[in-house]
């Protein structure tokens, strides 16, 4: 997959990650077959560790820093990131890992990347349960948002402590566990 830079950047943004994502894990030794289309998941991958043949699928969502009508207690707007784990009324994903990729302010600077165990992300409550404000897509079940620091977090939960889930508190206590942790796929 051999992409340039200025080719990336001209990409549709579920395009462009799934992109840096096959990019990465090329890089750590992965064969990658892109699914495309409606498939249930967007990139299989494999590679054959002590002979024993290994294929995983890979979901990934992509975000850019936004903001989704979140409020502090001060009225000022909150950014973040949000990586869609399920559509309202369709089945949970069909994946083994999600990735959630975080596209940066700057186009300059690298992508994070954010790896989730299909059981982790399927942890992740339905938004339904939460507060009823007015700051979540309406066609999305469950969902992941990163807030970009602790502090970021611990404000925007004062302001909806309802809002964020067990999950999000540990990514955002414990980033390493999430962030860069490509070691969970295997």
């Amino acid at each position: 997959m051999a992409l340039r830079t200025g080719e990336l950047r001209r990409q549709h943004l579920a395009a462009w990650g799934e992109n840096v994502a096959s990019l990465r894990l090329q890089a750590l030794g992965f064969e990658i077959r892109p699914k495309g289309g409606f498939a249930s998941y967007d990139i299989k991958v494999s590679r054959l560790p002590d002979s024993k043949p290994v294929s995983l699928r890979i979901e990934v969502r992509t975000s850019r820093w936004k903001n989704e009508g979140l409020l502090d207690l001060q009225g000022q707007r909150i950014f973040y990131w949000g990586w869609r784990v399920k559509s309202r009324g369709r089945p949970d994903p069909a994946c083994d890992y999600l990735v959630g990729v975080a596209k940066p302010e700057d186009e300059e600077s690298d992508p994070r990347f954010f790896i989730f165990t299909r059981s982790e992300a399927l942890m992740q409550p339905t938004l339904d349960l939460r507060d009823t404000i007015d700051v979540k897509p309406g066609n999305v079940a469950k969902k992941i948002d990163f807030l970009g620091s602790l502090p970021a977090f611990e404000r925007a939960r004062q302001a909806a402590p309802r809002l964020f889930s067990s999950l999000e508190e540990t990514l955002h206590r414990g980033p390493d566990l999430f962030e860069r942790a490509w070691w969970k796929i295997r």
